[in-house]
């Protein structure tokens, strides 16, 4: 006992003293912690593989229209049914060995709300398509025509997932030849269903869908359970004054996202012939992607607390570009992106194609190089490099155009690449500097370059004219950094623009992106927009990257 107090008496103070100097000397790199998700590059040896993360196209021709564009990762996200379009064809495979393919899908219509998100490397499956007017084998100038929907699963509450047996009918007629007064009506008639509510699958009145009126031209849809395996439909109309677009029966979800979450992440279920339809391909890679997102930032940061595995938003889905708006600056889904990175989550973002395989936007992930490794590691690349946010966003310039200004081959295509994104520390160990350097550009028809830095209290600083760059980052008297994240956007722009307009970095520099992706020099098509009328869309000069942000924590 006593050698135990000498003890105590002759180390207790200096032990003290040890602890006081080391929380008075602790360097200033403990009082950070950074998420960069380019910090496991080599960047000596990457290889940069362009994907597509909502892609649709169910076609061999537009598969090969896919794979002229340079894209090499096909994840292809088509819907109604949403089910991957996986494995691709060994006969579409065979000669182009370096395409790496992931099951994918696009799913909407939840119970509880209105995102469309995908579900890149896994199996997910759901819902039901069948109707667009080109598999009717009907003729649509008779009237009335039958149709009967087979297959279908009936609808029963106490089921996993109810929503399997309730359906989508929509319904699009015109007016043709129509006179004022004339009555422009349809008649509907469903047997083997009962009409019912799209979230809550209650019965509306008695469920009978027959003889329903359909007045004016439009587009209508009803929702309703399936009670037989068999659903007959029947169509009556005045060929004189109606013409029947199109009748398609659809589904979606029709679970809460949580679900839909879950299984599409972690379900085991499979199909009848053993065919996995839930669940990750690869647990480590892959994950959920919401797609143009047009609800309020609180839900995106729900569903983010929600997994890990929800990676981020679309931030430019060339259909509204950085977001529609009523009014400009139609950036609501780039401004959706920074709301989310200053609540301090995890965010990735991803530029989009969608529906327009002309349009501008890919991912260019960040792999090994692909010689000498298998399918399978190949695959697992890819989709590791989404799950760690190892890749960045493109906007390439459009080159080539027709006659008409259409646009052409290879569309998009840019090796306009960042080349370096790296945390530089201070001697204390203190983050002091991102160091960027950008390469590939078309020297001749886009000399110049634009480094923009953005912050959670907007963009931080431009610089111009070089191809690798240091931002110093805000730092206080007490070690801590003055943001929460740091993104780059890099911009390889012409002299000119609109025939001949002087385009210096001061213009550049007065520009937001949705201006900056539409510096041009003629309008065409690149297969049509929301934001523009046909054939008048600006033809953009200027390539864009845009990085993942790196994040510090504090």
């Amino acid at each position: 006992m006593k050698i135990c107090n000498v003890v105590l008496k002759t180390w207790l103070p200096i032990l003290l003293v040890i602890v006081t100097c080391l929380s008075a000397c602790r360097t200033d790199a403990t009082l950070v912690e950074i998420d960069n998700p380019y910090e496991q590059i080599d960047w000596e040896n990457i290889y940069y593989l362009h994907s597509g993360s909502h892609l649709h196209s169910r076609s061999q021709e537009g598969w090969e229209e896919i794979y002229e564009m340079g894209i090499r990762h096909f994840a292809l996200s088509n819907y109604y049914p949403s089910e991957p379009t996986w494995p691709l064809p060994d006969e579409f495979l065979r000669g182009r060995e370096d395409i790496v393919a992931s099951p994918n899908a696009e799913h909407h219509a939840a119970t509880d709300h209105s995102l469309h998100f995908t579900t890149i490397g896994s199996f997910y499956t759901t819902g039901y398509g069948r109707g667009f007017s080109t598999e009717f084998d009907v003729d649509w100038e008779k009237t009335p025509f039958e149709y009967t929907f087979e297959d279908l699963n009936i609808f029963n509450p106490e089921a996993h997932s109810p929503g399997e047996g309730v359906y989508r009918l929509d319904l699009r007629r015109d007016a043709v030849n129509a006179g004022v007064g004339d009555k422009i009506e349809v008649f509907l008639t469903i047997e083997g269903a009962e009409r019912c509510d799209r979230s809550t699958f209650e019965r509306i009145g008695d469920g009978r869908i027959e003889n329903e009126v359909y007045r004016d031209d439009g587009q209508d849809t009803i929702y309703f359970c399936v009670t037989s395996s068999e659903v007959n439909m029947r169509v009556e109309f005045d060929p004189q004054t109606t013409r029947i677009d199109r009748i398609r029966v659809m589904q979606g979800v029709n679970r809460p996202w949580q679900q839909a979450y879950r299984e599409a992440l972690d379900g085991n279920r499979r199909n009848k012939d053993g065919t996995p339809i839930e669940g990750l391909q690869y647990p480590g890679g892959g994950g959920i992607i919401i797609n143009h997102p047009r609800h309020p930032v609180e839900d995106t940061i729900e569903m983010l607390d929600f997994d890990e595995r929800v990676l981020g938003v679309e931030v430019w889905n060339h259909r509204r570009w950085f977001g529609l708006e009523n009014e400009e600056p139609h950036l609501s889904y780039y401004e959706h992106w920074d709301r989310v990175l200053n609540s301090g989550r995890r965010a990735f973002g991803f530029f989009v194609k969608d529906h327009r395989l002309q349009g501008r936007g890919r991912n260019i992930l960040l792999v090994p190089d692909p010689v000498g490794r298998t399918t399978q590691q190949r695959e697992q690349d890819a989709l590791l490099a989404y799950r760690q946010g190892q890749f960045f966003g493109s906007l390439g310039s459009w080159e080539m155009v027709d006659e008409n200004n259409h646009v052409q081959q290879p569309y998009d295509y840019s090796e306009f690449y960042f080349t370096n994104i790296e945390v530089v520390r201070a001697d204390t160990g203190l983050p002091r500097a991102i160091r960027v350097a950008v390469d590939g550009q078309n020297e001749e028809e886009r000399p110049n370059v634009q480094f923009r830095f953005i912050t959670d209290k907007g963009v931080g600083h431009i610089v111009d004219g070089r191809k690798e760059v240091e931002y110093e980052l805000p730092i206080t008297k007490d070690g801590s950094i003055e943001c929460k994240f740091v993104r780059i956007e890099v911009f390889a722009y012409p002299d000119t623009h609109n025939d001949g307009e002087r385009l210096t970095p001061q213009i550049l520099a007065e520009k937001n992106v949705y201006e900056i992706a539409r510096i041009h020099d003629k309008r065409g098509s690149s297969g049509g927009n929301d934001v523009d009328p046909a054939d008048g869309e600006p033809i953009g000069i200027v390539d864009m990257i845009f990085s993942q942000p790196i994040r510090f924590v504090q």
